[in-house]
């Protein structure tokens, strides 16, 4: 009896291998374009001037994939994995940078192995595009704007669970808000994709969301970063948790002039379908110094201060240095209730004769 019923298992799973060889990718996991920032977010700022970033991530994975299958429950499809990602952005003008994302299974073992599922393979291949709307700066309060649109190639091994059948897009939206070093940013995107069955669990149009904040730590070359990412069925957003992957990341950056180390954790906050246990990254990224560091709108490489925002206020707002006093009175400027000429503290800044 108890060879019947295996037996009886090993078919089920075996009449699963079809579908699973023409199917949708199941990797979560998509680290950001923009090297030496947040993780997974996209911040809505990119590299200026013919400005290039490139990264290597490389993450693992912790029970990936659990499908639910007929006759065996949940199963671990995919129980450890090891990827590495590449990506690199171009800065084409101030408002316009061009990303991609060559994405690998390095190995991964299955539950199931019945499923056929190989152990290593290519992922999608992902271009983006992102327009800088509106640059984090003083003179717009710190708010930033951007939109993403992304495509997926239908290039992936499908039998690693990474490459999808057809084409996917992606249009996003990034908002940020720039205040002192605290930087804040929020996605929201739509996954269009043809869907498809895995096993018992159907994967098609998905709405994403995702929120971090980046901050540096002791005017140290340290930054860290919180951040919070989910994926839900388009049709019914957040009715099954299973259905539904929602991950909080935490990293720690460290950067040593145009490179940056950036190890972290995440950690799966829903028991869904296509959420890992957790996972533990790291990445290298190479950005050089014609960025801007600052975020004001003027290049590091004519900055004469790139860790400090210049304070547009139309008084020698080119040099890329903040200017707290213009007159040079000894009162700050906002303070000054004459900013422009020499003035006297028991005067609130005014010349005498004001």
């Amino acid at each position: 009896m108890t060879r019947a019923a295996a037996a009886l298992a090993l078919l089920v799973a075996l009449c699963s291998v079809a579908p699973l060889r023409a199917q949708v990718a199941v990797q979560r996991w998509q680290p950001s374009t923009e090297a030496g920032s947040f993780v997974v977010v996209e911040p809505p700022m990119a590299p200026v001037g013919y400005g290039l970033d490139a990264a290597i991530w490389i993450q693992y994975a912790r029970e990936p994939v659990v499908l639910p299958l007929s006759g065996l429950g949940d199963a671990a499809v995919v129980t450890d994995q090891y990827s590495a990602d590449l990506t690199g952005t171009v800065g084409v003008f101030d408002w316009l940078a061009l990303s991609f994302d060559l994405p690998a299974t390095l190995y991964q073992g299955s539950g199931t192995p019945a499923f056929g599922i190989s152990n290593a393979g290519f992922g999608d291949p992902k271009l983006l595009a992102k327009f800088i709307l509106l640059r984090p700066s003083p003179r717009y309060r710190g708010f930033g704007l951007a939109l993403l649109p992304e495509l997926g190639l239908p290039l992936g091994d499908r039998r690693s669970l990474l490459g999808d059948r057809g084409y996917t897009f992606v249009p996003r939206a990034s908002f940020g808000w720039l205040g002192g070093p605290l930087l804040v940013a929020a996605n929201i995107g739509y996954r269009f994709r043809q869907g498809a069955e895995i096993g018992e669990l159907f994967v098609g149009n998905e709405i994403l969301l995702a929120v971090g904040a980046d901050v540096p730590l002791w005017r140290l070359p340290l930054a860290a970063t919180i951040e919070l990412t989910a994926a839900t069925a388009a049709m019914r957003p957040f009715m099954n948790l299973k259905e539904t992957s929602v991950e909080g990341l935490a990293s720690l950056r460290a950067r040593l002039g145009p490179i940056a180390l950036q190890p972290g954790l995440a950690i799966g906050l829903t028991p869904g379908y296509l959420v890992p246990d957790f996972r533990i990254f790291t990445s290298i990224a190479y950005g050089p110094r014609f960025r801007d560091a600052d975020y004001d709108g003027i290049p590091d490489q004519v900055d004469r201060c790139p860790e400090d925002r210049e304070d547009l206020d139309d008084f020698q707002d080119r040099d890329g240095c903040p200017d707290p006093d213009n007159d040079g009175d000894g009162i700050r400027d906002n303070f000054d209730h004459c900013p422009e000429q020499p003035g006297l503290p028991d005067n609130d800044g005014c010349p005498a004769t004001h």
